[in-house]
């Protein structure tokens, strides 16, 4: 019995330790351009590129207007909706 529990002790540990190692890794999967353009992929699939990252939002919804003003510095707020 003390043999099962110290297997299964070990298990969760190499288990434990796995799950670490593998949520430390860093995998970054964007790709990164020689040229100094910022491309943005919409839902559908458009690509939009921009000279560089954009500066200012915009909110159109207003449901997305509380979180953005909690989101971000105000001089980043180009504007809110209605």
């Amino acid at each position: 019995m003390e043999k099962l529990k110290r297997h299964t002790l070990l298990l969760i540990l190499m288990l434990v330790l796995l799950v670490f190692s593998v949520g430390c890794s860093n995998n970054n999967t964007q790709n990164k351009d020689t040229n100094s353009s910022y491309v943005v992929e919409d839902a559908r699939g458009k690509k939009i590129e921009f000279d560089k990252p954009p500066s200012r939002i915009m909110s159109m919804y207003p449901g997305s207007d509380e979180i953005l003003v909690n989101m971000v510095e105000p001089n980043r707020i180009l504007a809110l909706s209605k």
